[in-house]
């Protein structure tokens, strides 16, 4: 079993080993000659409409094919060591390979169908992969998932249907079509994308799908199936010369960002903090978008896969060093024992926070230096620079909090950077983690990007990163997590997950928590093995619904063993 998986491992490290060193050859044949290769089979003609299959390879398809490849490396190789145990590690490759191929898909092919079915195996793939450990929160996360998901395929279906109407089904003809009068065929797009990348109001799916393997959340929920949606805003950028649909992805976005940032000030989960501040840098990308910055915007996500999945491994070497501990105040002092992981930590909230020279500095503070030159709406406005000095306020807190504060876990826990699959895995990530700003701004701009602003422009990013070590400490003083009410507000989207969860249920007039006994509950125990102990923790907890004496329930339990005894063994 052991050497199957050991064969299995080298042979997947191979295969995408020689996809990378294959599609980077391509990047730069495209990048030195100027050329664009597009390959396109007719599968069927009805009634004068064809149907065909359309392989784009350009600049922009390669580089993220190169960047999701770079990640499945790293993250197969982290997955080797921390999910070494898991009984269940070929089915974990296959539904990693699922999601790879429809990502592929979704970037190579421009025709809306094929872009279609990668959307759909998306979708599939990383709910199977949210509800790989079987367990209630896993389930819960799964149909949020799979109903926000359902939502975008639905309206993706109706923009299809509707864009027969343009005579085409290919996205890089139907990006020179004026879409001035259709207002409502843009709007469906962006309400179908939004889902994927988790804009308001579809944002709760992505902190729930945390419940997934820490190597699913980096290369899935952080760096890949969350920028898909802005992919495809990217590859349609021409549908932005409206003015309600750029005021619609003005709003979503710093939305968006504002309310995942204010969210992470309260959150102790490692991995629910890494996912909040990925949705904030996803609102980024949408604003980028909705001001006609769709370069800088595609620029960001690049930068922004890079840094956050390696954020995500080094979170995750944390978390498989600490006894399998996601909460912060459980995983303090770390800086001395784990010096490799607190150091790459370092390094991708510096990149979060914007910091000069790190690799989201070339983006981010491009992209806000620049929006703060044009004419927008200032509510928006003030919604991105107050989500700017909270992205700081978090991630200096996530710092401080795991690498300097007190430990509070258990002494049998020895915390240490000892294991070689994970430190190869992050360093794997570390050059374009922290030097592929400037890479990237030289292929896509030929040269340094050059924002003309302001003295006061230019010193008001820096003045919010000031402003947030200052609040900081303050906070901490003030104790601003002890009001419960408050906090369970702020970490839980502002009950988003109730409008993803239990509206649409009572919308259908089905009850919330009866619904939930029947199709979870029931089923999840089912599953599970049927151990002695399983069995008895399940009846122990239905005995409590009937009588609360301590007494009445030890005979109860005890009766039930009993039976229960009697009943394997007879």
């Amino acid at each position: 079993m052991m050497n199957l998986k050991l064969n299995q491992f080298w042979l997947s490290i191979s295969i995408f080993t020689f996809l990378i060193f294959m599609s980077l050859f391509v990047f730069f044949k495209s990048y030195t000659e100027k050329m664009t290769i597009l390959f396109e089979w007719q599968l069927l003609s009805v009634l004068g409409k064809s149907v065909e299959f359309i392989i784009l390879l350009d600049l922009f398809s390669i580089s993220f094919f190169v960047t999701v490849m770079i990640i499945t490396t790293s993250v197969l190789v982290f997955s080797n060591s921390y999910m070494n145990n898991d009984l269940f590690f070929t089915r974990f490759h296959m539904i990693l390979y699922s999601f790879v191929l429809s990502m592929v898909l979704l970037i190579f092919s421009p025709n809306l169908v094929s872009v279609l079915i990668g959307w759909d195996g998306l979708g599939m793939s990383s709910y199977l992969l949210v509800i790989y450990y079987s367990s209630e929160k896993s389930f819960k996360a799964g149909m949020i998932t799979a109903l926000t998901n359902r939502v975008g395929d639905a309206l993706l279906i109706i923009y299809i249907s509707m864009s027969v109407y343009l005579w085409t089904l290919s996205a890089n003809l139907i990006q020179y079509v004026s879409m001035m009068n259709y207002t409502g065929l843009g709007l469906v797009f962006l309400v179908a994308v939004s889902t994927k990348s988790a804009q308001i109001p579809f944002s709760a799916w992505l902190p729930a799908a945390m419940a997934a393997p820490t190597p699913v959340s980096a290369l899935v929920h952080s760096s890949t199936l969350v920028t898909a949606g802005i992919y495809l805003m990217f590859r349609f950028n021409m549908i932005y010369s409206d003015v309600v649909i750029t005021n619609y992805l003005l709003w979503t976005g710093s939305m968006t960002m504002f309310l995942a940032s204010l969210s992470a000030l309260s959150e102790m989960d490692m991995k629910k903090m890494v996912a909040l501040s990925t949705l904030s840098q996803l609102g980024v990308m949408t604003l980028a978008m909705g001001s006609n910055l769709p370069l800088l915007g595609f620029l960001h996500l690049l930068a922004h896969a890079y840094f956050k999945a390696l954020l995500f491994l080094s979170t995750g070497s944390m978390i498989h060093a600490c006894g399998s501990y996601q909460d912060m105040r459980k995983s303090g002092s770390v800086l001395e024992v784990m010096p490799v992981s607190s150091s790459i930590m370092l390094i991708c909230l510096l990149s979060l926070m914007g910091a000069p020279f790190m690799v989201g500095f070339y983006s981010k503070e491009t992209i806000i230096e620049s929006m703060m030159l044009m004419s927008l709406n200032s509510l928006p406005w003030l919604l991105m620079l107050m989500g700017v000095l909270l992205t700081g306020i978090y991630s200096m807190r996530m710092l401080y909090t795991i690498s300097l504060s007190s430990s509070n876990q258990h002494s049998l826990h020895t915390k240490m950077d000892s294991d070689w699959l994970i430190n190869t895995s992050m360093f794997i990530l570390m050059i374009p983690g922290s030097c592929g700003g400037v890479l990237l701004n030289v292929i896509f701009f030929k040269s340094y990007t050059l924002v003309i602003s302001t003295m006061q422009i230019k010193m008001l990013i820096y003045f919010m990163l000031f402003m947030a070590m200052l609040i900081l400490p303050l906070m901490n003083m003030l104790k601003y997590t002890s009001n419960k009410h408050t906090q369970w507000v702020w970490t839980n989207l502002w009950n988003l997950p109730l409008f993803s969860g239990a509206a649409p249920l009572q919308l259908l007039g089905l009850r919330g928590i009866k619904l939930n006994y029947l199709n979870d509950y029931s089923w999840i125990y089912a599953l599970k093995t049927t151990s002695i102990l399983n069995s008895g923790e399940i009846l122990s907890k239905s005995s409590t619904m009937y009588n609360s004496n301590k007494f009445s329930r030890f005979i109860r339990i005890s009766l039930l063993y009993i039976v229960l005894l009697l009943l394997l063994f007879m």
